[in-house]
């Protein structure tokens, strides 16, 4: 459902600080491409610990909608076998992570309970990064 949003994209992220194999293993176990990847040098940026590895699956640029949940679902229908991510999450730091931006006016993000079953189901932690009030779209 569309509610007072300005622009959104959902982005599976996975996180290593030993494994630079981490795309490999995530298309022979998973069977998913990144849209990027990342190899940091640096173990700290503006007093933030950074990762070494990152791996990242986004619906940016991919979807026409401003309905959240739309990106979250392409995302979840990448995943073909859900038991696998539940399988690396004792090994990756993994997570769904959703920008959403307001047009200004009142709601917000609704996530309908069938998308957060599955969500459950396949185990990874959803976070949202918000902009309120903004006359632009920052992505």
């Amino acid at each position: 459902m569309k509610i007072a949003c300005q622009g959104t994209y959902a982005t599976l992220c996975v996180y290593s600080d030993s494994d630079p194999q981490l795309a490999r293993v995530l298309q022979e176990v998973a069977g998913l491409t990144a849209s990027r990847t990342v190899e940091n040098k640096l173990q700290s940026f503006g007093g933030f610990k950074l990762r070494r590895y990152g791996w990242f699956l986004t619906s940016k640029d991919q979807l026409d909608s401003l309905d959240v949940a739309d990106h979250i679902w392409w995302i979840c229908k990448k995943i073909k076998q859900p038991e696998t991510i539940a399988s690396l999450v004792p090994k990756y730091d993994i997570s769904l992570s959703c920008f959403w931006s307001s047009d200004g006016g009142g709601g917000g993000p609704v996530l309908p309970k069938n998308l957060l079953s599955e969500l459950g189901r396949i185990g990874i932690d959803l976070d949202f990064d918000l902009y309120l009030g903004s006359n632009e779209v920052r992505h």
